[in-house]
């Protein structure tokens, strides 16, 4: 929460606040909550397990600006919602999609992206969670590529490369991601980097999944070598479709 750490004690706990955050300000049921906790085969104490993290939760939030409150419909924790970094992010990147300027949308992801506080629900694992972290992932994918895309055009490619080179890190077979790091390396004056890169994607595509480079990252492999790299930014050109 406004990008602190607020730890509720064992890992079953932390899946409770996570579970009644990911909602913040709306109860959660419990069959609900044991669910995103336990998955579809709960263990026959899941209920009882529950009242007792919802009690040890109370205690451990006490003193703090959270709340845990029961309802009929459920439980719910009484915070603003813009104060869950989670709803924070996905607020940014809404109004990022419906911007209506490149530089407003710059603004919006780059808020996003100053809320990337490593891997999202470290050390915690249900199915619920598992799923959740994966739709981060892909979110977070989708706002490095739009900014990335932005701040070439607007001729400031160095200042992307990082968080570029973070997302080809935990993606490396990510064609899409490395053809961006690409162009932002050669857009830098790192054209000998680029071109490695290549080399690099191209090896762990052929080792791990038995394939070639698609026909998008060859082109722009093509590009860079032949120094074009007018070609290669060329997609980016016109304004992106945030939507």
């Amino acid at each position: 929460m406004d990008g602190r750490f607020v730890n509720p004690g064992s890992p079953k706990q932390q899946l409770l606040l996570s579970a009644l955050l990911a909602d913040p300000g709306r109860p959660v049921g419990t069959s609900e909550l044991i669910h995103r906790i336990w998955g579809q085969e709960p263990p026959p104490t899941a209920r009882s397990a529950l009242y007792t993290y919802i009690a040890q939760l109370r205690l451990a939030l006490s003193g703090r600006e959270l709340t845990l409150v029961r309802q009929s419909s459920g439980y719910r924790i009484v915070v603003d919602p813009d104060r869950v970094d989670l709803h924070r992010f996905h607020s940014l990147l809404d109004g990022a999609r419906h911007a209506t300027s490149e530089d407003g949308a710059l603004d919006l992801l780059t808020a996003a992206a100053g809320l990337h506080h490593g891997t999202p629900f470290e050390g915690l694992h249900s199915p619920w969670v598992d799923a959740l972290r994966a739709t981060i992932d892909a979110e977070r994918r989708w706002m490095t590529i739009q900014r990335s895309e932005i701040l070439m055009r607007c001729g400031r490619p160095t200042e992307v490369l990082p968080e570029l080179a973070e997302a080809v890190a935990a993606e490396p077979l990510d064609e899409s991601l490395a053809e961006h790091l690409m162009v932002a390396l050669h857009l830098s004056g790192q054209r000998a980097a680029a071109l490695r890169h290549y080399h690099v994607v191209r090896s762990a595509l052929i080792d791990e999944l038995g394939v070639d480079p698609g026909v998008s990252l060859r082109y722009v492999y093509r590009d860079l070598l032949r120094d074009e790299y007018a070609s290669a930014l060329a997609r980016w050109c016109a304004a992106p479709a945030r939507g």
